[in-house]
């Protein structure tokens, strides 16, 4: 890059006026001249360097323009280091002396600290296909903080890890010439170093110096969580405490002194004695079952858990001697599936009860976390067996997020008539129906009869035109089966025909719109006569909506030869892009600020793009954007 700088001394002379420089003593002074370079993405890695030299052409006489007899200096060289940091990432060894396994799915983001202590985040990262090693390029020596920001399913998060990058030189390098430079240039680097401070973390450095190699590892944990239902009858208010305890398959309750392995099960607040003690004050007025819940237990290996719990005998009331055993299965794959069975069921509930007393019924839940949630219930009466099942289904908007009540589903029976609905999905796109109930003379003199439903979408097209709706049908196929006195439900989801294996789901998505920048050479719109540049690489961004600066990198697109760049982003409100500029256009350099923010806005079947250079300031643009939303 070549570049002029003219100085004018005071005194007599012509041209145009310019600031001059007044002090006489100034004459015959030494002129410095200082400049700085950043390295891009095509910076050599390591022990060979990056040089950059320059020397400086000066003017004999300052006072002619077309003055030919410059003198200039000797070239001055120097050389700049930059590094790699390699992430792998894997999954704790299960036993001693097993090797660790590659471990898919996490996110990484790397923070330089600053002399101000202020953290920069570095944005070049590189992630191999199978997802399990990250590259972050572009670092020179300093303190580092490396954050996990999406942790495989299944596994801890790891704490932050703060290092240091460090490198040592072979004294100072002095070189006049290239060929000097290009001999010596990979003997200045000596060593490369990174060192822990706080975390686990251990560095190998590459042969060439080019960067550092590290494990960053993982250990498997599994968050389970219980939950039942109580209800009663009579009374106004009472309180009902119930134990949870490590039990066998058959539900057995398994003593505190070795006879089940609870090693690698954390129970919170735990005691060997007494189990996990739970206390619940219900009120007859309260909706009924009280659903209560255990507090979240972490497993820190795979495997099947058997919990037992029951409900301790009260002075003023009949309590209920039923009990539920509770089946925590723990894949190694970081799924959770906990499924409930009633034991020490009685026969039939008392056809009296005594004054003032209460009677507790235990439901029978079946819960798969975070999936849908089949609930079939048992009651126990003189007049027979009764049953129900609660059809639960999940809403998914695949590039965008759903809110509260915006699509809406109907239940029909085999025929095909609507039974229920239309229902809304919640804030988590959650679709619940009442539960329909089952009972003894439903299924005749067979022991198990099976009722078939379908589940479908409410087309509101209209109401939401920027939004593509499917035509799929869930299916769901209960089947009540007599056991003895008692009946047992389950249920079967079917999507398009095929057996659903985990949550039955209908997605909907966004129609795609394409949005056209057009790349131009600054000088050309300064002198009122633009120009487009082709060959310039631009990265789409979305504003992360968290506040947390982490953007979400959308793809890139190079200008063509009318210099426009065109993206496809989805149709939706209420969120913030930019642009940033990759690669420049041959003999350009490269721009390394951010575009304004844009965003899209719906009106009708027409959309706009309003930018932030509209409000005055970001905060206020983003404002809009959020109202939006």
């Amino acid at each position: 890059q070549h570049f002029t700088l003219r100085l004018d001394w005071a005194g007599e002379g012509e041209g145009e006026t310019r600031a001059k420089i007044a002090d006489e003593k100034l004459n015959g002074a030494e002129v410095e001249v200082y400049f700085s370079a950043i390295l891009n993405e095509k910076a050599k890695l390591g022990s060979e360097g990056n040089v950059n030299k320059a020397k400086l052409h000066f003017s004999n006489k300052p006072s002619d323009f077309d003055d030919k007899e410059e003198g200039e200096t000797p070239w001055d060289y120097v050389i700049a280091f930059t590094y790699k940091v390699d992430v792998n990432k894997v999954a704790k060894a299960a036993a001693e002396g097993e090797e660790a396994q590659p471990l898919a799915g996490a996110k990484f983001k790397l923070s330089k600290k600053m002399a101000d202590e202020s953290l920069v985040e570095i944005k070049r990262v590189t992630v191999n296909k199978a997802g399990t090693a990250f590259t972050f390029t572009g670092l020179d020596d300093g303190d580092y903080i490396l954050s996990e920001t999406n942790t495989p399913k299944g596994y801890k998060t790891i704490e932050d890890i703060t290092f240091s990058v460090g490198a040592k030189h072979e004294g100072e390098w002095k070189v006049s010439d290239d060929e000097t430079a290009a001999s010596t240039r990979k003997s200045i680097l000596t060593e490369l170093t990174g060192k822990e401070t706080t975390g686990e973390i251990v560095f190998e450095a590459d042969e060439d110096k080019a960067g550092l190699t590290t494990d960053v590892t993982n250990e498997f944990e599994v968050i389970g969580d219980i939950q039942f239902g109580k209800s009663f009858y009579g009374g106004s208010e009472h309180n009902f405490t119930f134990r949870l305890t490590p039990a066998d398959e058959n539900g057995k309750a398994l003593g505190p002194v070795g006879d089940i392995d609870i090693s690698s099960v954390k129970v919170p607040t735990y005691s060997e004695t007494t189990g996990y003690k739970i206390i619940e004050t219900l009120d007859v007025k309260e909706e009924m079952p009280k659903v209560i819940k255990v507090p979240e237990i972490a497993f820190e290996k795979d495997g099947t858990f058997y919990y037992l719990i029951t409900e301790d005998a009260g002075d003023d009331l009949i309590y209920d001697a039923a009990a539920i055993l509770a089946k925590m299965e723990i894949g190694k794959d970081g799924s959770y599936k906990v499924s409930y069975q009633m034991i020490n069921m009685p026969d039939e509930a008392p056809e009296a009860l005594p004054e003032g007393a209460t009677y507790g019924i235990f439901y029978n839940n079946e819960l798969v976390k975070t999936n849908f949630r089949a609930a079939p219930m048992r009651r126990f009466n003189s007049k027979g067996a009764v049953t129900a099942y609660q059809p639960e289904i999940r809403k998914v908007l695949e590039n965008g997020s759903v809110s509260d009540g915006q699509f809406k589903f109907e239940l029909h029976d085999e025929k095909g008539a609507v039974i229920q609905g239309p229902v809304s999905n919640d804030a988590d796109g959650v679709v619940k129906f009442d539960a329909i109930e089952y009972t003894d003379d439903m299924l005749g003199d067979a022991n198990s009869v099976t009722f078939h439903y379908t589940i479908t979408e409410v087309d509101e097209r209209g109401a939401h035109p920027t939004i593509e709706y499917s035509e799929e049908v869930i299916e769901l196929d209960v089947t009540v089966t007599r056991k003895g006195d008692d009946l047992e439900v389950t249920g079967k989801y079917m999507l398009n025909g095929n057996d659903v294996t985990g949550d039955p789901f209908i997605t909907n998505h966004y129609g795609d719109v394409t949005i056209v920048a057009t790349k131009f050479a600054r000088e050309s719109l300064k002198a009122g006569s633009p120009v487009t540049l082709e060959g310039a690489v631009y990265g789409l961004y979305m504003v992360n909506p968290d506040g947390s600066g982490n953007d979400i990198y959308m793809g890139n697109c190079k200008s063509d030869e009318k210099g426009e760049l065109r993206f496809d982003i989805p149709t939706k409100q209420g969120v913030a892009y930019y642009l940033l500029e990759e690669e420049a256009p041959a003999g350009r350099l490269i721009d390394p600020y951010p575009t304004d923010y844009f965003t899209m806005v719906i009106e009708g079947d027409d959309i706009r793009l309003d930018y932030e250079y509209n409000y005055g300031s970001r905060a206020s643009f983003m404002s809009a954007v959020a109202a939006r939303s």
